[in-house]
């Protein structure tokens, strides 16, 4: 795409690097996410609005290696296009739960609940177990 000169928008990436996560290439699939995360590109209103649902594979790729909050940035920036995903929270606060960051969970609990989006039974555990 890049020898073609063509634009990468942000659906575009949605496409390949959900399609990169589901074959297993995940380290093609962070590359692109990397790139999509400097430029800024789900900022732009240049092309379709993203679906949070692609980017899930690479969150809960993220979330289970320790890397929730790289997992987090792109998630915010698809939130100030107004895109979110009850699943895209859950995947985010459990793997803050794994990582022992207990102000980021609490304040993604918050958001979760602002969207009127209700939390599920497994959330709620894991939340207790942190506390505990």
């Amino acid at each position: 795409m890049f020898e073609l000169h063509v634009r990468l928008d942000s659906a575009t990436y949605s496409v390949l690097i959900r399609s990169l996560c589901q074959i297993g290439d995940y380290g093609r699939a962070k590359e692109l996410y990397d790139d999509l995360s400097e430029k800024d590109i789900l900022l732009s209103n240049v092309g379709c609005k993203p679906l949070v649902a692609a980017y899930n594979p690479m969150f809960e790729y993220f979330c289970g290696n320790g890397k929730t909050n790289k997992a987090e940035r792109v998630f915010r920036q698809l939130m100030k296009r107004g895109t979110q995903d009850p699943s895209s929270y859950k995947t985010l606060i459990m793997g803050h739960c794994m990582e022992g960051t207990y102000e980021a969970r609490y304040e993604l609990l918050v958001w979760l609940l602002r969207k009127d989006f209700v939390p599920d039974v497994e959330i709620y555990e894991s939340l207790i177990d942190g506390f505990l």
